[in-house]
């Protein structure tokens, strides 16, 4: 869904989209672990619409491509941060500190930790190097 909505809007997701398919993201990743989420994820844009419709009408045993078991990403999709959580991202990626982030942003050092917190919790991760790593993965940086 969140694939055709993307070609729907022509690329431009609404505001809070991101917060939303964390929110519904959530609980399977709590079940399934965020590596098998992110692999399933991808499974998932790689359908046609018309293999997704079947695919859920259908039920799970129908999977039309098998899971890899290969290198898995660490985190789930891109959509997981929200705006001002992936600037921040990007800004630990340059190597600043909470106050600095604070200072850049024109924020309070704790709102600045909060945010840091909530990316940590949402990728799964336990490190600010992680966060680092993960965005220049994904080319933000």
């Amino acid at each position: 869904s969140a694939a055709i909505r993307h070609a729907m809007s022509g690329g431009a997701m609404p505001s809070g989209f991101g917060a939303r398919m964390e929110e519904l993201l959530q609980p399977a990743r709590a079940r399934l672990g965020d590596a098998l989420v992110a692999q399933l994820w991808t499974l998932g844009k790689g359908m046609t619409q018309e293999q997704a419709v079947r695919y859920a009408l259908e039920g799970e045993d129908r999977v039309e491509a098998p899971l890899q078991t290969g290198r898995m990403p660490v985190a789930a999709p891109l959509t997981t941060l929200t705006g001002r959580e992936w600037e921040i991202a990007e800004l630990i990626a340059r190597g600043l500190s909470n106050k600095a982030i604070a200072d850049e942003l024109v924020i309070s050092p704790a709102t600045a930790a909060r945010h840091v917190a909530n990316i940590l919790a949402k990728l799964g991760f336990s490190s600010r190097t992680q966060v680092a790593t993960w965005v220049v993965e994904h080319n933000r940086v």
